[in-house]
């Protein structure tokens, strides 16, 4: 049985997640008219010297960081490679961003 803090921790990163979902979907509405959201990917719309490309680059800090807390919540029932290899795709999403 999860205890209340473990309870607010899930919510909180279930938040974040939502969040970064959130900022993935109006990141296109924050570019300029000349970005297609089907001939170009997020990976893009986060491109250096994009106005406006600050809101998807948040999504992925925020991706990034969520992901990092689950390993941290769950790391005493997952085994080490999965905790490390989740550890490293939220570690990718932030550099992702920088």
């Amino acid at each position: 049985m999860a205890t209340r803090g473990t309870a607010r921790h899930a919510i909180a990163l279930f938040t974040a997640l939502a969040a970064a979902m959130v900022l993935f979907a109006l990141a296109p509405l924050a570019l300029p008219q000349s970005y297609s959201p089907v001939a170009l990917g997020t990976s893009e719309a986060a491109a250096q010297g994009v106005a406006g490309a600050w809101v998807a680059r948040l999504g992925f800090v925020m991706f990034g960081l969520a992901v990092l807390g689950i390993c941290v919540l769950r790391h005493q029932s997952w085994p080490p490679l999965t905790t490390g290899l989740h550890g490293g795709f939220g570690v990718g999403m932030i550099l992702v961003a920088v």
